[in-house]
């Protein structure tokens, strides 16, 4: 997978600005982009955020990189291989629990596949051109930012 050194570095600032800011868990986030279009997944019934709306990601396991960890969330929610990171995006903080998590997002570039989806996490895809709006939508502000923030790139 192909990463810049702008990009390692940009990281580096994230992860050392998490760590001063106390942060608990950290989390990761792909962009991946069709044309104009951003791959939006919906979240199960059965999972936290029913129904929301949300980039292809996940928590970052103890001892794992943040690149691979991108790599391993965005091939198991979608079976989509990261060939390359493009871009870092603003990062942003939830909370799970008492746990604050803050979530480092990408923009890639993935091998053209089949996207195939764990139904215990999601339970459909779709591709957001940015003429759509997201009104009415099941989102989180903080993910309808980053939706919103990545088609100004």
């Amino acid at each position: 997978m192909q990463v810049s050194e702008d990009i390692k570095r940009q990281v580096q600032n994230f992860l050392s600005q998490a760590k001063a800011d106390y942060v608990h868990r950290l989390a990761v986030g792909a962009v991946v982009t069709k044309g104009s279009a951003i791959l939006l997944l919906t979240r199960s019934d059965e999972d936290m955020l029913p129904r929301h709306l949300e980039i292809p990601g996940g928590g970052v396991d103890e001892g794992e990189d943040i690149f691979s960890a991108l790599k391993r969330e965005l091939f198991e929610e979608t079976a989509l291989t990261c060939t390359a990171i493009l871009s870092c995006l603003e990062p942003f903080d939830f909370w799970v629990g008492k746990q604050k998590v803050r979530q480092l997002n990408f923009v890639v570039k993935t091998e053209q596949s089949e996207i195939a989806l764990n139904p215990k996490e999601h339970e459909s895809y779709s591709w957001h051109d940015s003429n759509e709006s997201l009104d009415g939508k099941i989102i989180t502000p903080e993910m309808r930012k980053l939706v919103e923030s990545s088609f100004l790139l």
